[in-house]
């Protein structure tokens, strides 16, 4: 049971997309997103497992201490972001409980989205529109 989003203080930092050489962070993201657990139409991730195969797919220290730190807030616990999770199923047991609108670029982004308040009142939606035009 994740905690309700109104307790969750995020600041999505400002992105600056280019296209990067073969094997960048772009490339590192975009496969780092086709192995993370996803659900609802590929649509939403599973942010412990997003954490993890982006750790996987970087040798940015950085980035790597980054994902660290995800992993480490999403450990469950009473006064943790995540309170208890559990698992049904080996296809599911590198999840933990919290997931996060993002679709492929192939995909794109609901036209509804834009509706939520945590999409607006968190940047997320910029986000999420950036990353898909990149």
């Amino acid at each position: 049971m994740a905690r309700r989003a109104s307790r969750c203080h995020l600041r999505t930092p400002r992105l600056r997309l280019r296209t990067p050489p073969a094997g960048g962070p772009r490339t590192q993201l975009w496969t780092a997103q086709k192995a993370a657990k996803r659900f609802w139409q590929n649509t939403l991730a599973d942010v412990g497992s997003l954490a993890a195969e982006i750790r996987r797919a970087t040798r940015d220290a950085p980035t790597r201490a980054a994902a660290d730190a995800v992993l480490a807030a999403l450990m469950p616990g009473p006064d943790g972001f995540v309170v208890a999770e559990a698992h049904r199923g080996a296809g599911v047991a590198a999840c933990t409980g919290v997931t996060v609108y993002l679709p492929s670029p192939l995909v794109g982004v609901s036209r509804f989205y834009a509706d939520l308040d945590f999409a607006r009142e968190h940047g997320w939606r910029s986000m999420v529109d950036a990353y898909v035009r990149a």
